[in-house]
């Protein structure tokens, strides 16, 4: 359900906010995300609470729902930077 709602974010260029488990704090946050990349085991996309480009492992991605929030994946993204 998260991976399917992670590629509809992607597909239609939308934020989603996500919970995602963190191993170092070994805690949950709450993250908007624009997905610029995603595979099953990652996804690469702009964190607007990092106010960055951040790489998360998919599986702990713990829920995803999707935003009214449109975005842009910018030109001089190359997802073998991260």
């Amino acid at each position: 359900k998260v991976y399917s709602m992670i590629e509809k974010a992607f597909s239609q260029l939308r934020t989603v906010e996500i919970t995602y488990f963190s191993m170092e704090s070994a805690d949950f946050s709450k993250r908007k995300l624009d997905v610029y990349y995603k595979s099953k085991r990652y996804t690469i996309g702009y964190c607007h609470l990092r106010n960055d480009i951040r790489k998360f492992r998919t599986s702990r991605i713990a829920s995803a729902k999707l935003t009214g929030k449109t975005y842009k994946i910018p030109k001089n993204f190359n997802k073998n930077d991260y």
